[in-house]
């Protein structure tokens, strides 16, 4: 996955590349390469199906435990992203609801792989959201989720963001930018 953006004014260019070295009726071992500029990241990730991190190598050095688990996040962090966010996320709660509505869709070229591409778009602004530990206003609010052709699997391509997040009556900003360049659909 080719990520490139930018978050609160910081531009950003990342390339995840995922390789499943194993898999067992129990859990997966995964490579992952993180590239991000001249900086490369790798990690062997040894994972339950149900998603408990049992061990993670990054550089070198094997985590276990609650440490296993932050290495994890770190690797499968477009992933976090995209349920953050996409269907699984914000965008779930949202396109249910009249804040939010289909405003396009199109069949794009990601990389070398055909994706089906719905966006989102918000009906006013500030479109207003909130859970029972954060509130969030947004200034701007566009998503992208895309569909690679025979899989079932939503995949966050897109987003433009922007307003304020509120957590234990602290306020902070909030802009993410982030457009998925590049997917490559493992044979």
């Amino acid at each position: 996955m080719h990520f490139n953006g930018t978050e609160n004014g910081a531009s950003f260019d990342a390339v995840y590349d995922y390789h499943v070295i194993s898999t067992t009726s129990t859990s997966y071992t995964v490579n992952v390469t993180a590239t991000a500029g001249t900086l490369v990241f790798n990690y062997t990730d040894y994972v339950l199906k149900n998603g408990t991190a049992v061990w993670v190598d990054f550089v070198g050095q094997n985590y276990t435990g609650p440490d296993a688990s932050a290495e994890y996040f770190e690797s499968m962090a477009p992933y976090y992203t995209g349920n953050v966010f996409g269907e699984a996320g914000l965008l779930g709660q949202l396109s249910n609801s009249s804040q939010v509505h289909v405003s396009g869709s199109e069949i794009v070229m990601l990389g070398p792989t055909q994706v089906n591409v719905t966006d989102y778009a918000a009906n006013f602004v500030p479109l207003k959201e909130s859970t029972c530990n954060e509130s969030v206003d947004f200034t701007r609010f566009s998503l992208q989720v895309g569909i690679v052709s025979g899989e079932p699997v939503q995949l966050l391509t897109g987003m433009d963001i922007a307003g304020t997040i509120t957590s234990a009556g602290v306020t902070e900003s909030l802009e993410i930018s982030l457009h998925i360049t590049s997917v490559t659909k493992s044979s």
